[in-house]
């Protein structure tokens, strides 16, 4: 995140406003439990240089060989409705402006 971080401010040096930016990222099932998402959003918000992601994506919902990482208070299905409610808090907070999922069948 950093490397883009510092090519968005680049951007911005030259002019192209933030407006003209489509910032994309996606979370993993790993942080898809507790507080994670939240904590990871604002670091990839920090790491960014930025007040706002323009997409945030629910990325792989079984995780790599069906493991979902720290999901240690529920199910798999669980954990993603988890990771979707603390986005959409998020959202409405003006971190995030859409929520999609990438990878689900």
């Amino acid at each position: 995140n950093e490397a883009i971080g510092h090519a968005i401010a680049a951007a911005a040096d030259r002019g192209v406003p933030r407006s003209e930016l489509f910032v994309t990222s996606k979370l993993g099932p790993r942080f898809f439990s507790g507080l994670s998402p939240e904590v990871e959003l604002k670091l990839m918000l920090q790491q960014l240089g930025l007040d706002y992601l323009d997409l945030v994506l629910l990325h792989h919902p079984e995780g790599i060989g069906g493991m979902i990482g720290k999901c240690a208070n529920g199910t798999a299905a669980e954990c993603r409705a988890n990771a979707w409610v603390k986005l959409s808090a998020l959202r409405a907070q003006g971190l995030i402006r859409n929520l999609g999922v990438s990878n689900f069948q």
